[in-house]
């Protein structure tokens, strides 16, 4: 299971908790414990994030590239100049 899917999981959890019918001292905690639950994966997502194992934008990986220009081969030919 993904931790974006535990997330949507925990979130659903919170939203049909209040009509289960759980004392409220049992409601309380696990609403507690599931609050804790999404801001440690939702840090865990950002720390991976950060440690750049999804995608972002660089200069070197142009999105888009006009006709007929190749930055990377530019770069090589003036290295070899």
């Amino acid at each position: 299971m993904s931790r974006y899917s535990i997330i949507i999981t925990i979130a659903v959890w919170v939203i049909i908790l209040p009509f289960l019918g759980f004392p409220s001292f049992w409601e309380t905690l696990f609403l507690v414990l599931s609050g804790f639950g999404i801001i440690f994966y939702t840090f865990m997502l950002k720390s991976e994030s950060a440690n750049g194992s999804s995608w972002s934008f660089s200069k070197d990986n142009d999105v888009y590239v006009e006709n007929g220009i190749d930055h990377n081969n530019e770069k090589k030919i003036q290295k070899q100049k």
